[in-house]
Protein backbone atom coordinates (compact mmCIF):
# COMPACT_ATOMS: atom_id res chain seq x y z
CA UNK A 1 0.00 0.00 0.00
CA UNK A 2 1.67 3.07 -0.87
CA UNK A 3 1.76 5.72 1.93
CA UNK A 4 0.31 9.48 0.67
CA UNK A 5 3.30 11.69 -0.77
CA UNK A 6 4.70 8.62 -1.66
CA UNK A 7 6.88 8.01 -5.02
CA UNK A 8 3.79 5.29 -5.66
CA UNK A 9 0.59 7.56 -4.19
CA UNK A 10 -1.36 8.36 -6.85
CA UNK A 11 -4.72 10.23 -6.79
CA UNK A 12 -6.11 8.83 -9.83
CA UNK A 13 -5.56 5.53 -9.62
CA UNK A 14 -8.40 3.03 -9.95
CA UNK A 15 -10.43 1.13 -7.36
CA UNK A 16 -9.46 -1.76 -6.81
CA UNK A 17 -12.51 -4.12 -5.06
CA UNK A 18 -10.03 -7.53 -4.74
CA UNK A 19 -7.55 -5.10 -2.26
CA UNK A 20 -9.96 -3.25 -0.89
CA UNK A 21 -11.38 -6.70 0.26
CA UNK A 22 -8.14 -7.56 1.14
CA UNK A 23 -7.45 -4.85 3.28
CA UNK A 24 -10.48 -5.09 5.23
CA UNK A 25 -10.54 -8.52 5.81
CA UNK A 26 -7.00 -10.06 6.07
CA UNK A 27 -6.32 -11.39 9.66
CA UNK A 28 -3.21 -9.80 9.87
CA UNK A 29 -4.63 -6.00 8.69
CA UNK A 30 -4.53 -3.38 11.23
CA UNK A 31 -7.59 -1.97 9.90
CA UNK A 32 -9.61 -5.55 9.96
CA UNK A 33 -12.64 -5.82 10.73
CA UNK A 34 -13.57 -9.54 9.78
CA UNK A 35 -15.19 -10.31 13.06
CA UNK A 36 -17.69 -7.18 13.17
CA UNK A 37 -18.87 -6.68 9.62
CA UNK A 38 -21.62 -8.98 7.15
CA UNK A 39 -19.30 -10.44 4.85
CA UNK A 40 -21.62 -11.93 3.11
CA UNK A 41 -23.19 -9.11 2.67
CA UNK A 42 -19.93 -6.58 1.54
CA UNK A 43 -19.23 -9.50 -0.97
CA UNK A 44 -22.63 -9.33 -2.08
CA UNK A 45 -22.06 -5.61 -2.43
CA UNK A 46 -18.93 -5.74 -4.55
CA UNK A 47 -19.95 -8.36 -6.92
CA UNK A 48 -23.11 -6.10 -7.48
CA UNK A 49 -20.68 -3.87 -8.28
CA UNK A 50 -18.55 -5.89 -10.82
CA UNK A 51 -21.60 -6.71 -12.37
CA UNK A 52 -22.84 -3.49 -12.60
CA UNK A 53 -19.36 -1.98 -14.30
CA UNK A 54 -19.67 -5.03 -16.56
CA UNK A 55 -22.91 -4.12 -17.77
CA UNK A 56 -22.02 -0.46 -18.46
CA UNK A 57 -19.08 -1.84 -20.51
CA UNK A 58 -20.94 -4.05 -22.82
CA UNK A 59 -23.56 -1.24 -23.10
CA UNK A 60 -20.90 0.80 -24.50
CA UNK A 61 -19.64 -1.29 -26.90
CA UNK A 62 -23.02 -2.10 -28.28
CA UNK A 63 -23.51 1.63 -28.39
CA UNK A 64 -20.48 2.27 -30.44
CA UNK A 65 -21.24 -1.20 -32.81
CA UNK A 66 -24.67 0.71 -33.20
CA UNK A 67 -23.19 4.20 -34.26
CA UNK A 68 -20.32 2.40 -35.73
CA UNK A 69 -22.85 0.56 -37.92
CA UNK A 70 -25.19 3.48 -38.72
CA UNK A 71 -22.29 5.35 -40.45
CA UNK A 72 -21.24 2.48 -42.31
CA UNK A 73 -24.54 2.33 -44.10
CA UNK A 74 -24.78 6.14 -44.13
CA UNK A 75 -21.81 5.94 -46.41
CA UNK A 76 -22.52 3.03 -48.46
CA UNK A 77 -25.84 4.90 -49.07
CA UNK A 78 -23.62 8.18 -49.76
CA UNK A 79 -21.71 6.42 -52.09
CA UNK A 80 -24.70 4.58 -54.24
CA UNK A 81 -26.01 8.07 -54.75
CA UNK A 82 -22.69 9.14 -55.66
CA UNK A 83 -22.33 6.46 -58.45
CA UNK A 84 -25.88 6.86 -59.18
CA UNK A 85 -25.07 11.00 -60.30
CA UNK A 86 -22.29 9.60 -61.69
CA UNK A 87 -23.83 6.99 -63.95
CA UNK A 88 -27.35 9.15 -64.72
CA UNK A 89 -24.48 12.07 -65.91
CA UNK A 90 -22.75 9.60 -68.19
CA UNK A 91 -25.68 8.46 -69.79
CA UNK A 92 -26.95 11.70 -70.11
CA UNK A 93 -23.87 12.56 -71.76
CA UNK A 94 -24.02 9.74 -74.15
CA UNK A 95 -27.48 10.33 -75.15
CA UNK A 96 -26.62 13.94 -76.00
CA UNK A 97 -23.99 13.21 -77.64
CA UNK A 98 -25.94 10.84 -79.97
CA UNK A 99 -28.34 12.90 -80.62
CA UNK A 100 -26.62 15.82 -81.89
CA UNK A 101 -24.54 13.29 -84.11
CA UNK A 102 -27.87 12.38 -85.53
CA UNK A 103 -28.65 15.57 -85.97
CA UNK A 104 -25.65 17.11 -87.85
CA UNK A 105 -26.09 13.65 -89.84
CA UNK A 106 -29.72 14.20 -90.50
CA UNK A 107 -29.33 17.96 -91.48
CA UNK A 108 -25.71 17.92 -92.83
CA UNK A 109 -26.98 17.13 -96.42
CA UNK A 110 -31.11 18.10 -96.99
CA UNK A 111 -30.37 21.31 -96.06
CA UNK A 112 -26.90 22.42 -97.00
CA UNK A 113 -27.14 25.26 -99.94
CA UNK A 114 -25.07 23.67 -102.52
CA UNK A 115 -26.48 20.34 -102.37
CA UNK A 116 -30.31 21.91 -102.04
CA UNK A 117 -29.89 23.64 -104.86
CA UNK A 118 -28.29 23.49 -108.30
CA UNK A 119 -25.61 26.09 -108.34
CA UNK A 120 -25.65 26.78 -111.72
CA UNK A 121 -29.14 27.22 -111.98
CA UNK A 122 -29.68 29.49 -109.02
CA UNK A 123 -28.07 33.34 -108.98
CA UNK A 124 -25.74 33.99 -106.16
CA UNK A 125 -28.16 36.59 -104.36
CA UNK A 126 -31.22 33.48 -103.93
CA UNK A 127 -28.58 31.32 -103.27
CA UNK A 128 -27.12 33.50 -100.20
CA UNK A 129 -30.83 34.04 -99.13
CA UNK A 130 -31.79 30.55 -98.78
CA UNK A 131 -28.28 30.06 -97.13
CA UNK A 132 -29.31 32.50 -93.80
CA UNK A 133 -32.87 30.75 -94.37
CA UNK A 134 -31.50 27.70 -93.40
CA UNK A 135 -29.14 29.11 -90.76
CA UNK A 136 -32.15 30.41 -89.31
CA UNK A 137 -34.10 26.80 -89.64
CA UNK A 138 -30.83 25.13 -88.04
CA UNK A 139 -30.89 27.52 -85.10
CA UNK A 140 -34.30 27.06 -84.76
CA UNK A 141 -34.25 22.92 -84.82
CA UNK A 142 -31.21 22.97 -82.36
CA UNK A 143 -32.82 25.11 -79.79
CA UNK A 144 -35.65 23.21 -80.25
CA UNK A 145 -33.52 19.67 -79.63
CA UNK A 146 -31.82 21.95 -76.95
CA UNK A 147 -34.72 22.17 -75.10
CA UNK A 148 -35.99 18.34 -75.45
CA UNK A 149 -32.89 17.85 -73.55
CA UNK A 150 -33.19 20.11 -70.92
CA UNK A 151 -36.73 18.56 -70.67
CA UNK A 152 -34.95 14.95 -69.85
CA UNK A 153 -32.60 15.96 -67.92
CA UNK A 154 -35.45 17.62 -65.47
CA UNK A 155 -37.04 14.62 -65.67
CA UNK A 156 -34.17 12.35 -64.59
CA UNK A 157 -33.31 14.71 -61.78
CA UNK A 158 -36.83 15.00 -60.68
CA UNK A 159 -36.85 11.10 -60.55
CA UNK A 160 -33.55 10.75 -58.84
CA UNK A 161 -35.21 12.98 -55.99
CA UNK A 162 -38.21 11.51 -55.47
CA UNK A 163 -36.36 7.93 -55.04
CA UNK A 164 -33.70 9.74 -53.23
CA UNK A 165 -36.97 10.83 -51.34
CA UNK A 166 -38.95 7.51 -51.24
CA UNK A 167 -35.44 5.93 -49.86
CA UNK A 168 -34.75 8.20 -47.02
CA UNK A 169 -38.37 8.14 -46.18
CA UNK A 170 -37.89 4.20 -45.28
CA UNK A 171 -34.70 4.24 -43.66
CA UNK A 172 -35.94 6.94 -41.28
CA UNK A 173 -39.19 4.36 -40.84
CA UNK A 174 -36.73 1.86 -39.92
CA UNK A 175 -34.75 3.72 -37.37
CA UNK A 176 -37.99 4.11 -35.78
CA UNK A 177 -38.43 0.37 -35.67
CA UNK A 178 -35.58 -0.21 -34.33
CA UNK A 179 -35.60 2.46 -31.51
CA UNK A 180 -39.20 0.77 -30.63
CA UNK A 181 -37.50 -2.36 -30.64
CA UNK A 182 -35.02 -1.11 -28.19
CA UNK A 183 -37.68 0.81 -25.87
CA UNK A 184 -39.45 -2.47 -26.20
CA UNK A 185 -36.37 -4.56 -24.72
CA UNK A 186 -35.35 -2.05 -22.09
CA UNK A 187 -38.80 -2.33 -20.58
CA UNK A 188 -38.79 -6.32 -20.97
CA UNK A 189 -35.22 -6.18 -19.16
CA UNK A 190 -36.52 -3.87 -16.13
CA UNK A 191 -39.50 -5.89 -15.90
CA UNK A 192 -37.89 -8.95 -14.98
CA UNK A 193 -35.04 -7.22 -13.02
CA UNK A 194 -37.82 -5.73 -10.69
CA UNK A 195 -39.18 -9.50 -10.69
CA UNK A 196 -35.98 -10.76 -9.80
CA UNK A 197 -35.44 -8.33 -6.87
CA UNK A 198 -38.90 -8.95 -5.63
CA UNK A 199 -37.56 -13.08 -5.60
CA UNK A 200 -34.49 -12.55 -4.14
CA UNK A 201 -36.43 -10.57 -1.41
CA UNK A 202 -38.89 -13.06 -0.94
CA UNK A 203 -36.37 -15.93 -0.59
CA UNK A 204 -34.40 -13.62 1.95
CA UNK A 205 -37.25 -13.22 3.80
CA UNK A 206 -38.07 -16.97 4.08
CA UNK A 207 -34.06 -17.79 4.72
CA UNK A 208 -34.41 -15.14 7.76
CA UNK A 209 -38.05 -16.48 8.70
CA UNK A 210 -36.24 -20.46 9.02
CA UNK A 211 -33.13 -19.12 10.65
CA UNK A 212 -34.72 -17.05 13.12
CA UNK A 213 -37.29 -20.39 13.96
CA UNK A 214 -34.16 -22.89 14.31
CA UNK A 215 -32.44 -20.46 16.78
CA UNK A 216 -35.87 -20.11 19.12
CA UNK A 217 -35.97 -24.52 18.33
CA UNK A 218 -32.26 -24.20 19.37
CA UNK A 219 -32.73 -22.23 22.01
CA UNK A 220 -35.85 -24.04 23.42
CA UNK A 221 -33.82 -27.51 23.50
CA UNK A 222 -31.27 -25.84 25.56
CA UNK A 223 -33.42 -24.44 28.37
CA UNK A 224 -35.47 -27.86 28.09
CA UNK A 225 -36.01 -29.29 32.05
CA UNK A 226 -37.72 -32.87 33.31
CA UNK A 227 -40.53 -31.90 35.45
CA UNK A 228 -39.70 -32.91 38.91
CA UNK A 229 -42.88 -35.73 38.87
CA UNK A 230 -40.61 -37.72 36.67
CA UNK A 231 -38.39 -38.16 39.73
CA UNK A 232 -41.08 -38.39 42.10
CA UNK A 233 -41.59 -42.09 41.15
CA UNK A 234 -38.53 -43.14 42.50
CA UNK A 235 -38.84 -41.78 45.99
CA UNK A 236 -35.95 -39.34 45.18
CA UNK A 237 -35.22 -35.55 44.44
CA UNK A 238 -31.72 -35.99 42.80
CA UNK A 239 -31.76 -35.04 38.77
Amino acid sequence: MDEIGGSGFSRTRKFDDAARKDRIFHPKSAISVRFFVDVTALERQIQEKTLKREIQEDNRKKLEHIQAYQLHKWNQTDEKLRQGRIELRRDLEDKWRKQDDEFQERWKKKYHVFNAYDPITIVPAERYMQQDQEATLDATRKNAVNDVVARQIQENVMKKQQEEDEYWAYEHGQMGARARLKRCEEEIANKLRLENELLSEDHLHNARLKREREQQYQQDEHNYQIHHSFFDQFGSTSR
